[in-house]
């Protein structure tokens, strides 16, 4: 199956749908298919692979489907008074509380929206020459600093006034451009008109190798503009909002924003993301004075971390919290819920994560049986709409998308060819 345009599959018939109403693949730990720097003197002592959640980049996880990435921003230092913002996976152990950041970065964040941006401008993503897909990019545990950096940047990476256009090989295939972090361009291919936009966007980007290995400059199409982001004159409940409303967008919902933040930063394309609570929501904004029947505003998620490396145990916590959403919530709920189907082992002693997912990485590889997520949908009398997965690809997210179709997943076989 392609996964890479999934939610414009004719098959799966989404477009009239909420986005309460599909289930999704989304990336644990999005960030960290690479270690770039250590948190602290303690972490340096510990192998990167305790901390890689993922073994493709942001565009090769779009590709294989992925449409919720978890990402998680902190600021790592550069020199003595200058930073940057990466990615980051991070605990504090009990007995080390206060010892610093216990961690490891990943990629920084200018990489990870720039390749959000160059898959949804892709032809790849498209479904009938039309983008259809629909990216939530969620951004929590972040310091206020780091919070403020993000609402100024988000935007400029997400909106942007010309087109990039990648070159093409000598078998006429589309090739994305590849990111090393630690790579400055020269600007020597840059004609000096488009220095300013050069600099913009594409400081640290590595070219395209064609031919015989020459590097070609990356193509400005002046006019042409584009936005990415899915603005609202007012804060909105974006789990029973319509897909059509939001295809060819990025949603972008943040953790910690305060009640004005709310109001201002919507129209700019940026909404509060909450973990979901019971009982009746609170007043959120201002727009919500004195009105009847108020409702959850931009993204709010249920569902909770198992924190055990028993893949029994995990199922059978899960299921649980499945089916105590499913027998309280009606299916146009207003907000989304979310199963950790991961084992993310937060100790020194850790074997890596990848080595605690043995037991769940294979269980989704075997596409001729029903896997464990199959049995947790039929037991749990719904679906949820996200299932968070820790070294995703195009096979493990077809045990996901699957679960869209109108009639059982088991009984139909997804086509290999786009309609």
């Amino acid at each position: 199956m392609r996964t890479a345009n999934w939610m414009g599959r004719p098959e799966l018939g989404l477009e009239h749908k909420t986005l309460n109403a599909i289930i999704m693949p989304g990336s644990h730990d999005a960030g960290l298919y690479l270690v770039s720097a250590s948190g602290s003197l303690v972490t340096k002592a510990l192998k990167p692979e305790v901390f890689i959640t993922q073994n493709l980049n942001i565009w090769d996880q779009l590709r294989a489907g992925s449409r919720f990435f978890d990402l998680r921003v902190a600021e790592c230092g550069t020199g003595i008074l200058s930073s940057e913002l990466r990615l980051v996976h991070a605990f504090e152990p009990p007995l080390m509380r206060g010892a610093g950041f216990f961690g490891k970065f990943g990629e920084r964040i200018e990489t990870v929206l720039y390749q959000v941006r160059q898959f949804m401008g892709s032809e790849e993503a498209k479904t009938g020459g039309v983008n259809k897909e629909v990216v939530i990019l969620r951004f929590a545990h972040l310091t206020d600093s780091v919070r403020n950096k993000l609402i100024s940047l988000i935007p400029s990476f997400l909106q942007y006034a010309q087109q990039e256009t990648h070159g093409k090989s000598e078998i006429g295939q589309e090739q994305p451009t590849q990111y090393k972090a630690y790579m400055k361009r020269a600007l020597r291919f840059c004609p000096f008109s488009l220095m300013p936009n050069f600099l913009r966007y594409a400081q640290r980007e590595e070219y395209d190798k064609i031919g015989m290995g020459k590097e070609k400059p990356v193509k400005y199409i002046p006019g042409m503009r584009r936005d990415l982001r899915f603005c609202s004159p007012a804060p909105i409940n974006l789990a029973q909002c319509p897909l059509r409303l939001l295809q060819g967008k990025v949603l972008v919902v943040i953790e910690g924003l305060i009640p004005s933040e709310e109001v201002s930063l919507a129209s700019r394309g940026i909404f509060v993301y909450k973990r979901y609570t019971a009982g009746p929501p609170t007043v959120r904004t201002i727009s919500q004075l004195g009105k009847q029947g108020f409702s959850r505003l931009g993204l709010h998620v249920c569902g909770y971390f198992s924190n055990t490396l028993a893949f029994e145990q995990l199922k059978t916590s899960q299921l649980k919290m499945l089916q105590q959403h499913t027998a309280e919530h009606p299916p146009d709920s207003d907000h989304l819920c979310q199963v950790y189907w991961t084992h993310t082992d937060n100790s020194l002693l850790s074997q890596g994560v990848r080595q605690n997912s043995v037991s769940i990485l294979a269980d989704l590889d075997q596409a001729s049986t029903e896997t464990a997520i199959d049995q947790l949908i039929r037991a749990g009398g719904g679906s949820p709409n996200i299932i968070l997965l820790d070294f995703i690809s195009p096979q493990r997210s077809e045990q996901v998308i699957k679960h869209n179709l109108p009639i059982s997943p088991r009984r139909y076989e997804m086509p290999t060819t786009l309609v």
